[in-house]
């Protein structure tokens, strides 16, 4: 008796692995990189950009990540802001996504946030603010996606 217990008790596990995986099941991970930027955004100043990735096929998750590092000792936040787009052509005139990282001096920093993008066809950088207290170099910012296949 024990024995089939013990059985039963495994195979339940294996199915409920099974219905977690099959979840994902027919979606693909699509990466755009929006910057890699190795000149300098100057420290306290806002750079401002027009890359845009394309939501379309969005399976409803996505993420953005920003990576930077300082070119000298330095702390401060910087900020990406992001805008959404209904029709892949007007872009919201306030960004309603922001990924904000604190520096840490010369070291390579990465920040990922996940967003919902639910019917927006497309998302732009629109700037970058840096307040790290030091000009911000090697900045790239990636967009992923898990879209339909």
């Amino acid at each position: 008796m024990f024995k089939k217990f013990i059985m039963a008790a495994a195979l339940a596990v294996a199915v409920t692995f099974t219905a977690q995986a099959d979840s994902i099941v027919g979606k693909t991970a699509l990466a755009s990189t929006l910057l890699i930027q190795t000149n300098s955004i100057t420290s306290a100043a806002t750079s401002n950009y027009t890359a845009t990735a394309s939501l379309e096929g969005c399976a409803g998750y996505g993420v953005v990540q920003v990576g930077f590092g300082l070119v000298g000792a330095g702390t401060g936040d910087v900020v990406a802001n992001f805008a959404y787009s209904v029709d892949g052509v007007n872009f919201e005139t306030t960004p309603s996504l922001s990924v904000t990282n604190s520096g840490n001096g010369a070291a390579m920093v990465y920040g990922v946030t996940s967003f919902t993008p639910k019917i927006a066809k497309a998302i732009r950088l629109v700037s970058i603010t840096n307040g790290g207290g030091a000009n911000a170099t090697n900045v790239s910012v990636t967009i992923g996606i898990l879209a339909h296949q």
